[in-house]
C-alpha cells in the first residue's frame, strides 16, 4: 500500500497506508458486505490531490481489503420534498465519498427513492430485489441482516451520529413513536419514468431523537464493535448482527431508548411537512 498523504491533521500526517492499516486493525476485511458511512474528518485534505484523486485513492483502499460487497448509502429522501427521484442522475446527500463511489462504473444504485443504496461487489441482491418500505421489512437492511456477516463501517463518525440501520431495527422492534407514511412520486430509471409508492417510518411530531453516544457506549459496551483513532478523527466499525441483538433488546427494555425523552401520549400528531431531508 503506498504511502501517499491523504490528510495533514494536528498529529501528523494520515497516509494511504494508515488508512488500509487501520482498517486491517480493526477488522474491516472480515465480512462479506462492508456497509460504509463516511465523514472524512482526519484532517485537512491534501492539497496536492484533487478531490477526485483523494477520493480514488480512499476507494483503492476499500477494494485493496477484498471484501466481496462494498455498499453506502445514496440517500436522497427524494419523495420527502415531493421531488422526482432519478436512479442515475439524482445526488447523494451523505457525501462526497458517497457521491463519487455511486458514480463509479463498476458501481450499481438500489431503485430507491427515499433511501437508495449503491454498491460494487458480487451480491447485487440486496439492493435488487428490495421491496417499497424504506426502512423495514424488505429493504437492504432486511436482506443484509437475513445474508448475516455484514459490518457497518463509520469514516471519522460517531456511530450515534449516522447509523441509520438503528432506525430499521426500531421498525422491527414496532416503537409507538413511528408510524408508516405512503409517499408518491416519479422514479426514472435509465430514461423510463414510473410514477411509484413508498412506504417510510417517520417519526410523530413533538418527537425529539437522542444527541449523546449511546449507540457507540451500546455497541462498544457490549463486544460488537470497535473504534481506532486515525488523524484528528476516528474509524469506527460494528457487527449487523450484534447491533441488531443489542438494540433489540434495548428498545424491549425502554421502548423510549432511541429518544431523548419520552414519547408523547396518544393522540399523536402526525401532520408531516414535506421538506428536504438528509436523515430519518
Amino acid at each position: 500500500m503506498d504511502n501517499i498523504v491523504l490528510f495533514k491533521s494536528k498529529v501528523g500526517d494520515v497516509t494511504k497506508k494508515d488508512l488500509y492499516n487501520a482498517l486491517i486493525k480493526i477488522k474491516a476485511n472480515e465480512c462479506d458486505y462492508l456497509f460504509i458511512h463516511s465523514e472524512l474528518s482526519f484532517g485537512l485534505p491534501n492539497l496536492k490531490l484533487s478531490k477526485k484523486e483523494l477520493l480514488g485513492h480512499i476507494l483503492d483502499v476499500f477494494k485493496s481489503l477484498k471484501v466481496k460487497n462494498l455498499l453506502v448509502p445514496t440517500f436522497t429522501f427524494s419523495f420527502c420534498n415531493r421531488e422526482e427521484f432519478d436512479v442515475q442522475k439524482t445526488k447523494s446527500l451523505m457525501g462526497i465519498f458517497s457521491e463519487f463511489f455511486r458514480k463509479q462504473p463498476d458501481a450499481k444504485r438500489s431503485v430507491e427513492p427515499m433511501m437508495s443504496v449503491s454498491m460494487i461487489g458480487e451480491d447485487t441482491s440486496v439492493i435488487d430485489e428490495i421491496g417499497n418500505v424504506s426502512c423495514g421489512e424488505g429493504c437492504t437492511y432486511d436482506l443484509l441482516h437475513k445474508k448475516g456477516n455484514t459490518k457497518f463501517l463509520f469514516l471519522g463518525n460517531r456511530m450515534s451520529d449516522c447509523m441509520t440501520y438503528t432506525h430499521y431495527v426500531e421498525v422491527v422492534e414496532n416503537v409507538p413513536y413511528r408510524y408508516p407514511k405512503e409517499f408518491k412520486g416519479i422514479v426514472i430509471n435509465n430514461g423510463v419514468v414510473e410514477e411509484k409508492t413508498y412506504c417510510l417510518h417517520v417519526r410523530y411530531n413533538h418527537v425529539e431523537p437522542f444527541k449523546d453516544r449511546r449507540i457507540d457506549d451500546l455497541i462498544l459496551k457490549n463486544g460488537e464493535g470497535d473504534v481506532i483513532l486515525l488523524g484528528d478523527s476516528q474509524i469506527c466499525i460494528a457487527n449487523e448482527a450484534g447491533v441488531y441483538k443489542c438494540l433489540g433488546q434495548a428498545i424491549k427494555e425502554n421502548p423510549n431508548y432511541m429518544l431523548e425523552y419520552s414519547c408523547p401520549k396518544p393522540p399523536f400528531d402526525d401532520y408531516y411537512v414535506y421538506e428536504k431531508k438528509v436523515a430519518l
